[in-house]
């Protein structure tokens, strides 16, 4: 009897706390910006994507072992082409795609709004996508079909696969389309590329450099 009445006088506070709480606070994320400059996000996607390229992580990258550059002795899985063990194919897809493209899209929307000289806009807006295609290929010649046309849309958690021909010509013509935006007297990234350096000779793009 004393513990029933001990939890009927703690209802009315109980409840008085509760309404007091807005809820809505739980949805936001204290240790996460909620508004980030377009250049911290081509930086993080060029990052993410040199590191998961480069990486020789057997959780992540193992194309040194499928290749055989590299070989193992003691845990000899990679080595033997078991890619599910680990579940290489999720963590590099979940780079690339979650961690990568998505930035480099992100970034094409705030570039308008962040950059006002218009020739340094085009500039940031084209490196973007060059990035964004190389990405794209490195996806597309992992997997084969891969969702494309419709990828990216929070709003379609399913998105259509796309035939692998069909997405390599896609890339060909936005790559060809952004290399005549770049404009070699107009400013760019600067600092936040670290990754790409696009130099032009006699008017003509010149093939792309890792720094």
């Amino acid at each position: 009897m004393k513990k029933l009445s001990i939890i009927i006088l703690s209802l009315p506070l109980l409840l008085t706390v509760s309404c007091r709480r807005n809820l809505t606070d739980i949805n936001v994320d204290p240790k996460k910006a909620g508004i980030v400059p377009s250049n911290s996000l081509f930086t993080n996607a060029e990052r993410v994507l040199v590191n998961t390229t480069t990486s020789s992580n057997v959780n992540l990258n193992i194309y040194r072992l499928i290749v055989q550059y590299w070989t193992e002795t003691t845990y000899t899985d990679e080595s033997n082409y078991d890619l599910n063990t680990r579940s290489i194919p999720r963590g590099i897809w979940n780079a690339m795609y979650r961690d990568v493209l998505e930035d480099f899209e992100r970034a094409k929307t705030l570039i308008p709004t962040d950059v006002l000289d218009p020739k340094a806009q085009a500039n940031d807006l084209a490196m973007t996508e060059i990035m964004e295609v190389y990405t794209w290929y490195y996806l597309v010649t992992t997997y084969g079909n891969i969702p494309y046309s419709q990828a990216l849309d929070i709003n379609n958690p399913f998105p259509a696969y796309d035939d692998a021909a069909t997405i390599y010509n896609d890339l060909l013509a936005r790559l060809d389309a952004a290399i005549g935006k770049l404009d070699a007297n107009a400013s760019n990234w600067g600092s936040a590329d670290v990754y790409m350096e696009v130099t032009f000779h006699h008017g003509k793009s010149l093939p792309i450099h890792s720094n």
